[in-house]
């Protein structure tokens, strides 16, 4: 069971680490553990991508987990600190129906080509 939170920073560890279960499959056991971690240092965050968590100290990362992405179709990662829950939208980009970019540009050339002809 997750401890008691007993200041404003840890209650708002606390919400972010329970958010955790809107977006990955985890274990109560995780959500203490994450909890315990990210209180123990503000410089400590946990990344997730599609099916990996990591746990870091700073920049060195020092444990990984294996899990599942509950939207992978929505959701590309997440990053939690005692302060910090940031959720990276899975970015699909937009193609347009073919055709061209640069429609119009001939046109534009023949006008431009008619005014240097008529300043002459």
């Amino acid at each position: 069971m997750i401890k008691k939170p007993e200041t404003v920073n840890e209650i708002k560890a606390l919400k972010h680490v329970l958010s955790i279960t809107k977006f990955y499959e985890v274990s109560e056991t995780f959500l203490e553990e994450a909890f315990d971690f990210i209180n123990k240092n503000k410089n400590n965050k946990i990344n997730f991508n599609k099916d990996t968590i990591s746990f870091s100290e700073g920049s060195k990362v020092v444990q990984n987990f294996t899990t599942k992405c509950l939207s992978p179709s929505s959701v590309d990662g997440l990053v939690v600190s005692a302060l910090l829950f940031t959720l990276i939208p899975h970015y699909v980009p937009y193609s347009y129906g073919g055709g061209s970019s640069y429609g119009g540009g001939s046109s534009n050339n023949n006008n431009n080509n008619n005014n240097n002809n008529n300043n002459h």
